[in-house]
């Protein structure tokens, strides 16, 4: 049973699925479960990126109500280290967005009509969006062309964010 919990945590998706289209079942699982089992670098972020400052409590509210939406816990401790931020790597740039920034940007690529119950938190600046799953889960981190915007063209960067933090944001593998 613990290992079918662990594999839940690691693919959302199954715990979505055992919820089906009830809130209140998927809310139930995550307060008897611990779905904040990872944990978020900031000292590594802050080594490899330009960071900017924390996001606040009200900021965090306000995106959220903005977006309507709930961020995941690994999200939420992201923003609580740095409130977007900006990295160069030898193959790719990156840029994830601040809370004044999310609502604009998931607005301007229509997010919610392509990929509901999905949030555009970031880009490539190559025309690629990075999204993770809305919610109370820790979710994988996806890599998706801002073009098509279809989940045919996604593509899982890492389980959750605090793994793609440890492989320092990698999204090409070069």
């Amino acid at each position: 049973m613990v290992e079918a919990i662990v594999l839940c945590f690691q693919l959302e998706s199954c715990v979505l699925a055992m919820s089906g289209n009830h809130p209140e079942f998927a809310n139930f699982l995550c307060n008897h479960l611990d779905c904040s089992m990872t944990q978020i670098d900031c000292d590594r972020i802050h080594a490899f990126a330009s960071t900017n400052a924390a996001a606040t409590p009200a900021a965090l509210e306000a995106a959220q109500a903005t977006l309507g939406c709930v961020f995941p816990p690994c999200y939420v401790a992201l923003l609580q280290c740095t409130n977007g931020l900006t990295a160069q790597a030898e193959h790719y740039s990156l840029l994830l967005y601040s809370t004044d920034e999310l609502a604009e940007r998931n607005i301007t690529y229509e997010v919610a009509q392509y990929l509901p119950d999905f949030l555009m938190i970031g880009d490539d600046g190559g025309g690629r969006g990075i999204l993770i799953s809305q919610g109370n889960l820790d979710s994988p981190v996806y890599l998706i062309g801002m073009g098509s915007m279809q989940w045919s063209d996604a593509r899982c960067l890492a389980v959750n964010l605090a793994e793609w933090i440890q492989i320092n944001f990698a999204i090409d593998p070069h």
